[in-house]
Protein backbone atom coordinates (compact mmCIF):
# COMPACT_ATOMS: atom_id res chain seq x y z
CA UNK A 1 0.00 0.00 0.00
CA UNK A 2 2.64 2.41 0.96
CA UNK A 3 4.66 1.08 -2.12
CA UNK A 4 1.63 2.24 -4.42
CA UNK A 5 1.59 6.00 -2.63
CA UNK A 6 4.96 6.39 -3.12
CA UNK A 7 4.28 5.10 -7.00
CA UNK A 8 1.52 7.50 -7.07
CA UNK A 9 3.46 10.81 -5.49
CA UNK A 10 6.75 10.07 -7.65
CA UNK A 11 5.13 9.83 -11.09
CA UNK A 12 2.59 12.86 -10.15
CA UNK A 13 5.75 14.72 -9.68
CA UNK A 14 7.42 13.41 -12.62
CA UNK A 15 4.12 14.91 -14.56
CA UNK A 16 4.61 18.10 -12.71
CA UNK A 17 7.71 18.41 -13.52
CA UNK A 18 7.37 17.59 -17.09
CA UNK A 19 4.46 20.10 -17.46
CA UNK A 20 7.00 22.90 -15.91
CA UNK A 21 9.89 22.02 -18.65
CA UNK A 22 7.29 21.95 -21.22
CA UNK A 23 6.15 25.62 -20.37
CA UNK A 24 9.47 26.51 -19.98
CA UNK A 25 10.45 25.36 -23.56
CA UNK A 26 7.73 26.71 -25.12
CA UNK A 27 7.11 29.93 -22.93
CA UNK A 28 6.63 32.26 -25.63
CA UNK A 29 3.39 30.21 -27.03
CA UNK A 30 2.10 30.22 -23.46
CA UNK A 31 2.84 34.41 -23.59
CA UNK A 32 1.12 34.48 -26.51
CA UNK A 33 -1.82 32.71 -25.45
CA UNK A 34 -2.44 34.92 -21.97
CA UNK A 35 -1.74 37.65 -24.37
CA UNK A 36 -5.00 36.57 -26.30
CA UNK A 37 -6.70 35.83 -23.34
CA UNK A 38 -5.84 38.87 -21.81
CA UNK A 39 -7.12 40.65 -24.96
CA UNK A 40 -10.38 38.74 -24.74
CA UNK A 41 -11.20 39.60 -21.33
CA UNK A 42 -10.54 43.18 -21.94
CA UNK A 43 -12.58 43.29 -24.75
CA UNK A 44 -15.50 41.50 -22.73
CA UNK A 45 -14.64 43.91 -19.59
CA UNK A 46 -15.33 47.20 -22.23
CA UNK A 47 -18.25 45.74 -23.25
CA UNK A 48 -20.29 44.70 -20.48
CA UNK A 49 -22.11 47.78 -19.12
CA UNK A 50 -24.02 47.43 -22.56
CA UNK A 51 -24.68 43.79 -22.72
CA UNK A 52 -26.44 44.41 -19.08
CA UNK A 53 -27.91 47.95 -20.28
CA UNK A 54 -29.60 45.74 -23.31
CA UNK A 55 -30.28 42.78 -20.45
CA UNK A 56 -32.57 45.60 -18.81
CA UNK A 57 -34.52 46.02 -21.80
CA UNK A 58 -34.63 41.84 -23.16
CA UNK A 59 -34.25 38.39 -22.31
CA UNK A 60 -30.33 37.51 -21.79
CA UNK A 61 -30.15 35.79 -25.25
CA UNK A 62 -31.83 38.36 -27.38
CA UNK A 63 -29.63 41.00 -25.61
CA UNK A 64 -26.52 38.92 -26.47
CA UNK A 65 -28.16 38.27 -30.22
CA UNK A 66 -28.97 42.57 -30.50
CA UNK A 67 -25.05 43.29 -29.22
CA UNK A 68 -23.32 41.48 -31.62
CA UNK A 69 -25.12 42.92 -34.49
CA UNK A 70 -24.75 46.12 -32.77
CA UNK A 71 -20.85 45.33 -32.74
CA UNK A 72 -21.14 43.57 -36.77
CA UNK A 73 -22.96 46.77 -37.68
CA UNK A 74 -19.99 48.94 -35.98
CA UNK A 75 -17.39 46.69 -37.59
CA UNK A 76 -18.68 46.73 -41.31
CA UNK A 77 -19.03 51.11 -40.91
CA UNK A 78 -15.24 50.86 -39.96
CA UNK A 79 -14.39 48.30 -42.88
CA UNK A 80 -16.12 50.60 -45.33
CA UNK A 81 -15.72 53.95 -44.14
CA UNK A 82 -12.66 54.68 -41.82
CA UNK A 83 -10.53 51.69 -42.65
CA UNK A 84 -9.86 53.35 -46.37
CA UNK A 85 -9.15 56.81 -44.72
CA UNK A 86 -6.77 55.37 -42.41
CA UNK A 87 -5.19 53.51 -45.33
CA UNK A 88 -5.01 55.74 -47.46
CA UNK A 89 -3.15 58.11 -45.49
CA UNK A 90 -0.66 55.65 -43.49
CA UNK A 91 0.24 55.29 -47.25
CA UNK A 92 0.72 58.43 -47.77
CA UNK A 93 2.54 58.80 -44.40
CA UNK A 94 5.22 55.82 -45.13
CA UNK A 95 5.86 57.22 -49.13
CA UNK A 96 6.35 60.68 -47.38
CA UNK A 97 8.59 59.63 -45.16
CA UNK A 98 11.94 60.32 -47.20
CA UNK A 99 10.55 63.94 -47.66
CA UNK A 100 10.06 64.69 -44.37
CA UNK A 101 13.49 63.73 -43.18
CA UNK A 102 14.81 65.51 -46.21
CA UNK A 103 13.30 68.82 -44.83
CA UNK A 104 14.00 68.09 -41.55
CA UNK A 105 17.80 67.97 -42.67
CA UNK A 106 17.11 71.52 -44.35
CA UNK A 107 15.58 73.22 -41.30
CA UNK A 108 19.08 71.64 -39.24
CA UNK A 109 21.15 73.24 -41.47
CA UNK A 110 19.45 76.48 -41.83
CA UNK A 111 20.02 76.27 -38.02
CA UNK A 112 24.02 75.88 -38.22
CA UNK A 113 23.40 78.78 -40.81
CA UNK A 114 22.22 80.95 -38.39
CA UNK A 115 24.69 80.08 -35.50
CA UNK A 116 27.30 80.90 -37.73
CA UNK A 117 25.69 84.31 -38.36
CA UNK A 118 25.32 85.03 -34.43
CA UNK A 119 29.04 84.24 -34.07
CA UNK A 120 27.80 81.64 -31.15
CA UNK A 121 30.94 80.49 -29.19
CA UNK A 122 32.70 77.53 -30.66
CA UNK A 123 32.05 75.69 -27.34
CA UNK A 124 28.64 76.22 -27.27
CA UNK A 125 27.80 75.87 -30.92
CA UNK A 126 29.39 72.15 -30.57
CA UNK A 127 27.13 71.50 -27.51
CA UNK A 128 24.43 72.58 -29.61
CA UNK A 129 25.24 70.65 -32.81
CA UNK A 130 25.85 67.40 -30.77
CA UNK A 131 21.87 67.72 -29.45
CA UNK A 132 20.36 68.76 -32.88
CA UNK A 133 22.42 65.29 -34.16
CA UNK A 134 20.59 63.50 -31.55
CA UNK A 135 17.21 64.96 -31.70
CA UNK A 136 17.13 64.87 -35.28
CA UNK A 137 18.19 60.87 -35.48
CA UNK A 138 15.76 60.74 -33.14
CA UNK A 139 12.89 62.23 -34.43
CA UNK A 140 13.88 60.18 -37.59
CA UNK A 141 14.22 56.60 -35.92
CA UNK A 142 10.80 57.12 -33.57
CA UNK A 143 8.26 57.97 -37.16
CA UNK A 144 9.60 55.03 -38.37
CA UNK A 145 9.58 53.30 -35.18
CA UNK A 146 6.16 53.88 -34.46
CA UNK A 147 4.91 53.15 -37.94
CA UNK A 148 6.58 49.84 -38.16
CA UNK A 149 4.74 49.13 -35.25
CA UNK A 150 1.16 50.24 -35.78
CA UNK A 151 1.41 48.60 -38.68
CA UNK A 152 3.08 45.17 -37.20
CA UNK A 153 -0.06 45.43 -34.90
CA UNK A 154 -2.65 45.91 -37.79
CA UNK A 155 -0.67 42.72 -39.39
CA UNK A 156 -1.37 40.61 -36.59
CA UNK A 157 -5.63 40.42 -37.24
CA UNK A 158 -6.47 36.94 -37.10
CA UNK A 159 -5.10 36.99 -33.30
CA UNK A 160 -7.29 40.00 -32.88
CA UNK A 161 -10.20 38.27 -34.41
CA UNK A 162 -9.57 35.32 -31.95
CA UNK A 163 -9.28 37.45 -28.77
CA UNK A 164 -12.61 39.07 -29.85
CA UNK A 165 -13.98 36.13 -30.50
CA UNK A 166 -13.15 34.57 -26.78
CA UNK A 167 -14.60 38.33 -25.53
CA UNK A 168 -17.86 37.09 -26.78
CA UNK A 169 -17.80 33.83 -25.64
CA UNK A 170 -16.64 35.24 -21.76
CA UNK A 171 -19.68 38.02 -22.42
CA UNK A 172 -22.64 35.20 -23.34
CA UNK A 173 -21.29 32.82 -20.55
CA UNK A 174 -19.89 35.23 -17.93
CA UNK A 175 -22.18 33.54 -15.43
CA UNK A 176 -20.71 30.02 -16.02
CA UNK A 177 -17.15 31.05 -15.70
CA UNK A 178 -17.79 33.16 -12.74
CA UNK A 179 -19.65 30.46 -10.72
CA UNK A 180 -16.22 28.22 -12.26
CA UNK A 181 -14.08 30.97 -10.35
CA UNK A 182 -15.80 30.59 -7.50
CA UNK A 183 -16.08 26.77 -7.10
CA UNK A 184 -11.82 27.29 -7.53
CA UNK A 185 -11.78 29.40 -4.34
CA UNK A 186 -11.40 27.45 -1.05
CA UNK A 187 -14.26 28.37 1.22
CA UNK A 188 -12.37 29.37 4.03
CA UNK A 189 -11.11 32.51 1.92
CA UNK A 190 -13.90 32.74 -0.74
CA UNK A 191 -15.55 35.49 0.92
CA UNK A 192 -12.35 37.65 1.13
CA UNK A 193 -11.46 36.83 -2.14
CA UNK A 194 -14.51 38.24 -3.76
CA UNK A 195 -14.65 41.39 -1.71
CA UNK A 196 -11.24 42.04 -3.35
CA UNK A 197 -12.42 41.46 -7.03
CA UNK A 198 -15.22 43.21 -6.08
CA UNK A 199 -13.27 46.36 -4.91
CA UNK A 200 -11.00 45.74 -8.55
CA UNK A 201 -14.28 45.54 -10.16
CA UNK A 202 -15.57 49.22 -8.57
CA UNK A 203 -12.51 50.71 -9.52
CA UNK A 204 -11.80 49.27 -13.16
CA UNK A 205 -15.26 49.72 -14.28
CA UNK A 206 -15.00 53.74 -13.76
CA UNK A 207 -11.20 54.39 -14.31
CA UNK A 208 -11.01 52.26 -17.46
CA UNK A 209 -14.18 53.03 -19.03
CA UNK A 210 -14.19 56.74 -17.87
CA UNK A 211 -10.34 56.56 -19.89
CA UNK A 212 -11.67 55.05 -22.87
CA UNK A 213 -14.89 57.98 -23.31
CA UNK A 214 -12.61 60.68 -22.65
CA UNK A 215 -9.85 59.31 -25.45
CA UNK A 216 -12.57 58.74 -28.02
CA UNK A 217 -14.04 62.47 -27.25
CA UNK A 218 -10.04 63.61 -27.72
CA UNK A 219 -9.99 61.72 -30.95
CA UNK A 220 -12.76 63.21 -32.41
CA UNK A 221 -12.14 66.87 -31.10
CA UNK A 222 -8.59 66.65 -32.83
CA UNK A 223 -9.25 64.55 -35.93
CA UNK A 224 -11.81 67.55 -36.51
CA UNK A 225 -9.24 70.71 -35.16
CA UNK A 226 -6.85 68.89 -37.82
CA UNK A 227 -9.24 68.62 -40.92
CA UNK A 228 -10.09 72.20 -40.36
CA UNK A 229 -6.84 73.68 -40.36
CA UNK A 230 -5.98 70.91 -43.18
CA UNK A 231 -3.12 68.96 -41.84
CA UNK A 232 -1.69 66.43 -43.70
CA UNK A 233 -3.34 63.37 -42.24
CA UNK A 234 -5.60 64.76 -39.81
CA UNK A 235 -7.05 61.56 -39.24
CA UNK A 236 -4.36 59.21 -38.28
CA UNK A 237 -2.56 62.55 -36.26
CA UNK A 238 -6.49 62.40 -34.42
CA UNK A 239 -6.22 58.67 -33.80
CA UNK A 240 -2.76 59.10 -32.20
CA UNK A 241 -3.92 62.27 -29.53
CA UNK A 242 -6.98 59.58 -28.67
CA UNK A 243 -5.15 56.81 -27.87
CA UNK A 244 -2.55 58.31 -25.78
CA UNK A 245 -4.92 60.23 -23.79
CA UNK A 246 -5.53 57.06 -22.16
CA UNK A 247 -1.77 57.55 -20.74
CA UNK A 248 -2.33 60.44 -17.59
CA UNK A 249 -0.41 63.44 -17.62
CA UNK A 250 2.27 62.18 -20.72
CA UNK A 251 -0.22 60.60 -22.62
CA UNK A 252 -1.66 64.46 -24.18
CA UNK A 253 2.16 65.37 -25.12
CA UNK A 254 2.82 62.03 -26.22
CA UNK A 255 0.13 62.34 -29.05
CA UNK A 256 0.41 65.77 -29.71
CA UNK A 257 4.00 64.88 -30.75
CA UNK A 258 3.70 63.00 -34.28
CA UNK A 259 0.81 66.11 -35.14
CA UNK A 260 3.45 69.07 -34.37
CA UNK A 261 6.75 66.84 -35.94
CA UNK A 262 4.48 67.06 -39.59
CA UNK A 263 3.20 70.21 -38.94
CA UNK A 264 6.86 71.72 -38.36
CA UNK A 265 8.07 70.22 -41.77
CA UNK A 266 5.07 71.40 -43.44
CA UNK A 267 6.01 75.64 -42.28
CA UNK A 268 5.50 77.54 -39.42
CA UNK A 269 1.98 78.84 -39.94
CA UNK A 270 0.93 75.36 -40.18
CA UNK A 271 3.11 74.55 -37.03
CA UNK A 272 1.18 77.92 -35.43
CA UNK A 273 -2.11 76.59 -36.06
CA UNK A 274 -1.20 72.87 -34.98
CA UNK A 275 -0.24 74.02 -31.63
CA UNK A 276 -3.28 76.23 -31.03
CA UNK A 277 -5.64 73.15 -31.95
CA UNK A 278 -3.56 71.10 -29.44
CA UNK A 279 -3.76 73.14 -26.50
CA UNK A 280 -7.57 74.17 -27.34
CA UNK A 281 -8.46 70.49 -27.20
CA UNK A 282 -6.31 69.81 -23.95
CA UNK A 283 -8.15 73.30 -22.33
CA UNK A 284 -11.56 71.77 -23.60
CA UNK A 285 -10.38 68.24 -21.80
CA UNK A 286 -9.02 69.77 -18.89
CA UNK A 287 -12.15 72.38 -17.98
CA UNK A 288 -15.02 70.65 -19.55
CA UNK A 289 -14.81 66.73 -20.90
CA UNK A 290 -13.18 65.66 -17.71
CA UNK A 291 -14.78 67.21 -14.97
CA UNK A 292 -17.94 66.11 -16.56
CA UNK A 293 -16.89 62.53 -16.86
CA UNK A 294 -15.21 61.78 -14.17
CA UNK A 295 -16.52 61.59 -11.33
CA UNK A 296 -14.17 59.30 -9.09
CA UNK A 297 -11.10 59.84 -7.32
CA UNK A 298 -8.30 56.91 -7.45
CA UNK A 299 -6.63 58.58 -4.75
CA UNK A 300 -3.11 58.34 -6.07
CA UNK A 301 -0.54 61.93 -5.87
CA UNK A 302 0.87 63.23 -9.30
CA UNK A 303 3.91 62.38 -8.19
CA UNK A 304 3.06 58.46 -7.61
CA UNK A 305 1.76 58.24 -10.55
CA UNK A 306 4.72 59.61 -12.62
CA UNK A 307 6.61 57.10 -10.90
CA UNK A 308 4.21 54.66 -12.29
CA UNK A 309 4.32 55.40 -15.33
CA UNK A 310 8.35 55.49 -15.38
CA UNK A 311 8.28 52.27 -14.00
CA UNK A 312 5.91 51.00 -16.47
CA UNK A 313 7.46 53.09 -19.76
CA UNK A 314 11.06 51.08 -18.46
CA UNK A 315 10.21 47.32 -18.15
CA UNK A 316 7.86 47.20 -20.82
CA UNK A 317 8.00 49.92 -23.26
CA UNK A 318 5.25 52.99 -24.58
CA UNK A 319 2.77 50.21 -24.09
CA UNK A 320 3.60 49.37 -20.48
CA UNK A 321 2.38 53.25 -19.72
CA UNK A 322 -1.05 52.27 -20.95
CA UNK A 323 -1.80 49.77 -18.34
CA UNK A 324 0.92 50.98 -15.55
CA UNK A 325 -1.77 52.96 -13.32
CA UNK A 326 -4.63 49.97 -13.50
CA UNK A 327 -2.05 47.11 -12.47
CA UNK A 328 -1.10 49.62 -9.74
CA UNK A 329 -4.52 49.75 -8.80
CA UNK A 330 -5.46 46.32 -8.79
CA UNK A 331 -1.94 45.49 -6.94
CA UNK A 332 -3.00 47.90 -4.08
CA UNK A 333 -6.17 46.92 -3.50
CA UNK A 334 -4.64 43.18 -3.41
CA UNK A 335 -1.97 44.61 -0.70
CA UNK A 336 -4.44 46.26 1.73
CA UNK A 337 -6.59 43.72 1.99
CA UNK A 338 -3.62 41.24 2.79
CA UNK A 339 -2.41 43.63 5.28
CA UNK A 340 -6.42 44.30 6.75
CA UNK A 341 -6.53 40.21 6.96
CA UNK A 342 -3.30 39.96 8.82
CA UNK A 343 -3.67 43.13 11.35
CA UNK A 344 -7.56 41.00 11.81
CA UNK A 345 -5.94 37.92 12.57
CA UNK A 346 -3.29 39.08 15.20
CA UNK A 347 -6.49 41.13 16.72
CA UNK A 348 -8.38 37.85 17.06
Amino acid sequence: MRNSKRLSSLLFLLLFLFIIIFIIRHIYVFLDLLKLVFYGLTFAYIFLPVIEFLEKLMQPSKAFFSFVVLILIFFLASIFLFLPILNRELTALVNKLPVFISKSKEFYRTILDNMEFLEIPTGLKIVITEKLDKVQMKIGNSLFIYIQKFINWLSQTVDIVIAIVFGFYFLRDRKYFKRLFVDMVPSTIRQRVLKVFREIDKILRTFIRTQLLISLVICLLSTMGFMIIRLQYAFILGLFCGLFEIIPYFGPLLGAIPALIVATLNGVNSFIWTTFIVILVQQIEGNIITPQIMGYNIELHPAIIILILWLGRNLFGIGGMFFAVPIFLIFRIIVKNIYISIVSNRLV
